[in-house]
């Protein structure tokens, strides 16, 4: 059994995920942070999956959470 994000190849580019440099408006064991594509964009529509490289699972279907830092 294999599991895809359901997102044609083709669609899918990188994201440069930085944290932000005022952090004063973050929660408490939150971190703010700016996500942007890697290359322009032409125009069109488009909608924003943040998506681990590899969809790990822990039993049926439970997600692990994965840190970006």
């Amino acid at each position: 059994m294999s599991y895809t994000s359901g997102i044609h190849k083709d669609r899918i580019i990188g994201i440069v995920v930085e944290p932000m440099s005022d952090q004063s408006r973050a929660k408490d064991g939150f971190i703010l942070v700016r996500v942007k594509p890697e290359q322009m964009l032409v125009r069109g529509e488009y909608a924003l999956a943040l998506i681990p490289d590899e969809i790990r699972t822990a039993g049926f279907f439970g997600a692990n959470r994965q840190q970006l830092f």
